[in-house]
């Protein structure tokens, strides 16, 4: 199914998270996207991550990506930013 912006704030509102809760493929794209933000966040205070950290980044859960996102200010290396 494909709705424009204003259809799918019609449909769901501005609360998607009865979308996040049923689609799989809605957690796997949010979880990538918030992947990316993360890494490319951090490229720009740490350099460029190892292919460890990418990986470690790229497999964590969402509440993971969360934690390390709000860790970002205080960390003061890759490996402090992703820790478990």
């Amino acid at each position: 199914m494909r709705f424009n912006r204003s259809q799918a704030e019609s449909i769901f509102g501005r609360d998607v998270s009865v979308l996040e809760k049923y689609s799989v493929t809605l957690q796997y794209f949010i979880r990538r996207a918030e992947a990316r933000l993360l890494l490319e966040s951090a490229k720009q205070i740490f350099g460029t991550p190892t292919p460890q950290i990418i990986e470690k980044v790229n497999e964590a859960t969402s509440e993971k990506l969360l934690t390390w996102n709000m860790r970002l200010r205080t960390a003061q290396s890759w490996n402090a930013l992703i820790t478990d």
